[in-house]
């Protein structure tokens, strides 16, 4: 996951790159429980920022739960932002 924001910098992805990263990561139903959040940065760029992933997971954590068990049991969540603008940390 880190390394599909570090190398997109500056760059647009869309949720569908995300959300398979995340299917790649810990389950096929990973995807449908996370939520990329956007805002539109200020003038004059007007760039559709992705500034928050909601993870929707749900269950005990203990020292032996698997990330994928609390996945499923989560709640489908709409997608959110279907495109946005990777920015580094900090404010330009």
């Amino acid at each position: 996951m880190r390394n599909l924001f570090v190398d997109n910098i500056d760059k647009n992805i869309d949720n569908s790159e995300i959300k398979g990263k995340f299917n790649q990561a810990f389950s096929n139903e990973a995807e449908d429980r996370v939520f990329v959040e956007c805002i539109k940065d200020n003038e004059p760029t007007n760039r559709n920022m992705i500034v928050e992933l909601k993870l929707n997971l749900k269950g005990m954590i203990e020292s032996d739960t698997l990330i994928a068990n609390l996945f499923k049991n989560g709640k489908t969540v709409s997608p959110g932002c279907p495109l946005g603008q990777v920015n580094r940390a900090g404010f330009d």
